[in-house]
């Protein structure tokens, strides 16, 4: 699987992380108030909640 979005901007990557936005125009960018969820088999989840820039 190259990646896939669930349509909510949700990203799943099995190889190529670069592919779940790649050629999108405009380009996706996180906002606030959003959530980026990266896990790692046998390792763990790690969460990051975006805020306003200040």
């Amino acid at each position: 699987m190259k990646g896939h979005t669930d349509g909510q901007g949700a990203c799943e990557s099995r190889k190529h992380a670069h592919n779940c936005s790649a050629g999108r125009t405009p380009p996706l960018y996180l906002r606030p108030g959003q959530t980026l969820v990266s896990q790692v088999e046998g390792i763990g989840q790690l969460t990051q909640t975006f805020t306003e820039k200040g």
